[in-house]
């Protein structure tokens, strides 16, 4: 009995030092069954889209650099409606992202071009909005990419 009493109070310790790590970061809400509840649980169970900022150099006006961007989902949810807001010239794309992307997926490539017709710094964001594939609710997520290019 000892045994099994002493293996209970480590099991509840551990339990305890966990908690006391994550409470003051505001990230462990957990029910009486030790399942995640609240935002924790929405964030956690959500699509998380994630790509790296787009940087384009300097270019010079007149021509055109096209670039590629991968959208990835590392969320626990499938990504679905996934729509992309390309800012205004000289920022164009030449293929659009896939509409659905799964857990732990890549998408293909969305190719962006920049095409400076005047010398200047040019910085703007793609927007990227997207919906959690299984939430009857419709919330939409947004991935804003910084993207960036120079005319010369």
């Amino acid at each position: 009995m000892n045994a099994v009493s002493g293996l209970i109070r480590s099991a509840l310790g551990a339990l305890a030092l966990a908690a006391l790590l994550a409470a003051p970061i505001g990230c462990a809400e957990v029910d009486e069954n030790g399942e995640l509840v609240g935002e924790t649980a929405e964030a956690l169970s959500a699509p998380f889209l994630s790509a790296s900022s787009v940087n384009f150099g300097t270019v010079t006006r007149g021509t055109a650099s096209t670039l590629s961007v991968k959208l990835s989902n590392n969320g626990c949810a499938r990504a679905s409606g996934i729509t992309l807001a390309v800012p205004p010239d000289p920022y164009r794309t030449a293929r659009s992202p896939v509409t659905d992307l799964g857990i732990d997926a890549t998408s293909d490539a969305m190719q962006i071009t920049f095409a400076p017709t005047a010398a200047g710094t040019y910085s703007n964001t793609l927007v990227v909005t997207y919906t959690d594939a299984s939430d009857p609710t419709g919330k939409v997520f947004t991935l804003n990419i910084p993207v960036t290019g120079a005319g010369k």
